[in-house]
């Protein structure tokens, strides 16, 4: 990403890129990223699938 950013920037051109994690939000924006996309669809699916499953065994009584 770093080649990528350096290349853009010398362009005088702007960049966005995908993240996989949170944490690398910082990193990107360091490197001069003006938009960051957390995820995809089928991440984001997943988690909510996920966090809702854990919400429902918190309410019975099993997690």
């Amino acid at each position: 990403m770093e080649r990528i950013a350096r290349a853009v920037h010398a362009a005088g051109k702007s960049f966005g890129t995908f993240i996989g994690k949170p944490e690398e939000a910082r990193r990107a924006r360091e490197l001069g990223a003006k938009l960051l996309v957390l995820g995809g669809d089928g991440g984001l699916l997943l988690q909510a699938a996920s966090d809702a499953a854990g919400v429902t065994r918190k309410a019975m009584g099993k997690g």
